[in-house]
């Protein structure tokens, strides 16, 4: 059996998010942030300090992608951070002003993204897509 791409999960769900990074940059680089951005954004709009270690696990990103992300991220204001009072050589992220402030916008480009990746689809079987794609997830997170 030859290998088929179009019947392939892992080059289909490459496509589609390679197609929904591009879109969401074309949503929200004028508001200031960018896809690689959004995650972190989305964990700290729900009103939680977090360290870099557990943005990096939660988000199962790089450490080093993390720490690159959030350095470009408080250059422009997004977040800020503070000493960790628990341990001096770590820091704490919060959310800033400003980025608190893109949150509406931003949330409305993603909704209109996800709205019209799948106006065609039907509940149910985007109710299906969903528990697949939460499936298959699991199965390659596990060790």
């Amino acid at each position: 059996m030859g290998f088929e791409r179009n019947k392939s999960a892992g080059f289909m769900v490459n496509h589609l998010a390679r197609l929904f990074v591009k879109s969401i940059n074309e949503g929200i680089e004028p508001l200031g942030s960018s896809a690689g951005q959004f995650p972190i954004l989305l964990l700290l709009w729900e009103g939680n300090d977090i360290s870099p270690s557990e943005i990096s696990r939660r988000l199962d990103i790089e450490k080093a992608t993390v720490t690159n992300t959030l350095n470009r991220m408080e250059r422009d204001g997004l977040i800020q951070r503070a000493k960790d009072p628990n341990d001096a050589r770590a820091s704490i992220i919060s959310i800033s002003e400003k980025g608190l402030s893109l949150r509406d916008d931003m949330l409305q480009v993603a909704m209109g993204i996800n709205k019209k990746a799948t106006d065609s689809i039907d509940q149910k079987d985007f109710d299906i897509f969903l528990k697949v794609a939460q499936t298959m997830i699991s199965n390659l997170s596990k060790a």
